[in-house]
């Protein structure tokens, strides 16, 4: 249909242990991306670095999403040939909306010290999306605020 990248959203990966990780999830991943070769990015909530610590740099994939218990400021300093999504609590968006926008800045200020190239792929967003009854304004204070923060 045109799209640059699909990207798979798997909610219940991180209720696996590594080892069932590795051994049950990898290979189907595996199987779609190198079907669809960087074509694809893959979310999965609730995984950590151990889940993907052998396969996951082999596999074709175009990025990944993670979502709010991961330091991205961290990996982004780390060499990489693919972009990565996310992470900012999503639950953080139902705060008062007065005090919603200095949390979201906090958050981004280790983002802020990284030099362009160390930010290049990252595509700031939440980990899981947004909640049902989040206020809209804080969904468009978000956009607005990552926006005015990078531009």
């Amino acid at each position: 249909g045109g799209a640059d990248v699909i990207m798979i959203f798997d909610t219940a990966a991180g209720e696996l242990s590594p080892a069932l990780y590795q051994k049950y999830v990898i290979p189907s991943l595996s199987e779609l991306a190198q079907a669809f070769p960087q074509k694809i990015g893959y979310y999965s909530k609730g995984t950590l670095r151990d889940h993907f610590q052998k396969d996951w740099s082999l596999l074709p994939f175009k990025g990944q999403g993670y979502d709010h218990r991961h330091d991205l400021a961290s990996y982004l300093q780390e060499p990489r040939n693919k972009f990565i999504q996310g992470n900012f609590d999503q639950s953080l968006l139902h705060l008062d909306p007065s005090t919603f926008p200095s949390f979201l800045k906090e958050y981004l200020k280790p983002f802020q010290e990284l030099s362009r190239e160390q930010r290049r792929g990252w595509v700031c967003g939440l980990g899981h999306g947004v909640l049902p009854k989040t206020p809209e304004e804080n969904v468009r204070n978000f956009v607005k605020i990552v926006r005015e923060v990078f531009s």
